[in-house]
């Protein structure tokens, strides 16, 4: 564009600089023009056309990419299909597994129910279990080292009377004094002082139907109705009551009927 504009300044230029007619000039000038238009118009063409064609080769490059996809698509389909074809399925139809799949399902909800109810019952035992553990005597009343076994539960010959009499506990001496500790986790059920029996006696009930009796005390550290942990100091050991030296008399009561104390604790120990 910007040489049509130069060459028709320069045209217009030249025929104002000739002694030519006027309307020779006009002609010319026309004629110059139409020159110029006609060359602007195939420039314009051609950069139309050159820009058609390109447009036209990316889409039918596309095209091309398209169909190219489109064929190994059908291939793959074809292979799959000849494949299918030539090598059936070795596994038996679906419909055919239902009813064993069912079964097996079945089977396994059944058994997973069955476990499921197993550890739920095992839970609750073990928490049981944990719960009697802590409220069952299961500890020496006295500290090791500190008393001899003097008298073990069953017959004996008693030692005030001299006759053979059923002995309901253990006998532990020791010096006076000893602190007397609680074998389980209980609640002080009964506290008596009995000059011609069980002395300053303690009674603790540690529920599940065990109770534990400490008798000959010289004190009392506790009061009814107390609850108590396992190892508390409930008293120290003395000589009251119907004995003969300082020591302590100790129970363990099972459902209302005394039993061996050495059946729960290592009276070693």
């Amino acid at each position: 564009m910007i040489l049509v504009n130069d060459g028709l300044n320069l045209i217009i230029k030249w025929l104002s600089l000739s002694g030519m007619r006027k309307s020779v000039r006009i002609a010319i000038l026309l004629a110059a023009a139409l020159l110029c238009a006609a060359a602007v118009a195939v420039r314009v063409l051609s950069t139309v056309q050159a820009r058609s064609f390109s447009e036209r080769r990316v889409a039918l490059s596309q095209r091309l990419d398209s169909l190219g996809e489109a064929m190994a698509l059908l291939r793959g389909m074809d292979s799959l299909y000849r494949i299918k074809m030539h090598h059936p399925p070795l596994a038996p139809p679906v419909d055919s597994l239902r009813p064993e799949m069912a079964t097996r399902v079945d089977s396994l909800l059944s058994d997973a129910d069955s476990l499921s109810s197993q550890l739920r019952e095992s839970i609750v035992l073990s928490a049981e279990a944990r719960e009697r553990a802590r409220f069952t005597p299961s500890i020496c009343p006295l500290e090791a080292g500190t008393f001899n076994l003097s008298a073990r539960f069953g017959t004996r010959t008693d030692p005030v009377e001299g006759d053979v009499r059923m002995h309901e506990g253990l006998d532990l001496a020791c010096p006076q004094g000893n602190p007397v500790h609680v074998t389980a986790d209980g609640v002080v059920s009964f506290i008596d002082s009995d000059i011609f029996g069980y002395g300053n006696c303690i009674v603790v009930d540690h529920g599940f139907g065990y109770q534990t009796r400490y008798a000959h005390l010289s004190i009392i550290r506790t009061s009814e109705n107390i609850r108590l942990k396992r190892g508390d100091v409930i008293g120290e050991t003395g000589v009251s009551g119907r004995a003969t030296g300082p020591h302590l008399h100790y129970e363990v009561i099972y459902n209302g009927v005394t039993v061996d104390p050495e059946e729960y604790i290592d009276i070693k120990l």
